[in-house]
């Protein structure tokens, strides 16, 4: 086990001896906001490397460009693929942008174009067979890691981590609807109070 995921019950402000030691009040957080976010800034980088662990895989997805990235994130490992109009929604990218992306990983022959079986004019984007060879070696890696982890913590712990990530994913979905919204609101009061020249 990678004891490094004990630093998921380290608090804000802690210092690494503190951190390496465990020796941390679970309850104790700094009532500094900006404390606070330093530390989760800190933080959340390293939670997927620690639990996920890292490889050659990963470092090659690492240097794609992030349109890239966030386009083969978005596909299905699959034959079927998903249409362009429901990739452009998934990753909120413009279709004509959508469509050079896709050129891109293409040419690298991670991804490539087919046509709907029910309706030719309906164009899906899929993984080749090393896209979908890639996306499973990095898959069973992981899975493989994330096994030894669980059954090297304690049961009251499993139940701390599946609270702990539950939570990740609930303010992940609301992550960004809340900065959709305040980016609109202010587009909204700089469209109402233009800035003089």
């Amino acid at each position: 086990m990678d004891h490094r995921c004990s630093n998921l019950s380290t608090k804000p402000g802690a210092s690494l001896k503190d951190e390496s030691l465990g020796k941390l009040q679970s309850s104790a957080f700094n009532d500094d906001d900006d404390t606070n976010i330093a530390w989760i800034e800190r933080v959340l980088p390293h939670l997927s490397h620690d639990l996920l662990g890292r490889t050659l895989l990963d470092e090659q997805f690492a240097k794609l460009p992030i349109a890239q990235f966030r386009l083969i994130k978005a596909l299905p490992n699959d034959e079927i693929g998903e249409t362009m109009g429901r990739l452009s929604e998934k990753i909120r990218i413009k279709a004509s942008a959508l469509t050079q992306t896709a050129d891109r990983i293409i040419r690298q022959g991670l991804v490539e174009r087919v046509s709907a079986p029910e309706d030719r004019r309906i164009v899906r984007l899929r993984l080749t067979t090393q896209g979908r060879q890639w996306n499973e070696e990095r898959q069973a890696h992981r899975r493989a890691r994330l096994e030894l982890i669980w059954r090297g913590i304690a049961p009251h712990e499993r139940d701390e981590f599946i609270a702990a990530v539950q939570t990740l994913e609930r303010i992940g979905r609301l992550a960004e609807t809340i900065v959709s919204n305040t980016e609109h609101q202010n587009i909204s009061k700089n469209e109402t109070n233009p800035s003089q020249p």
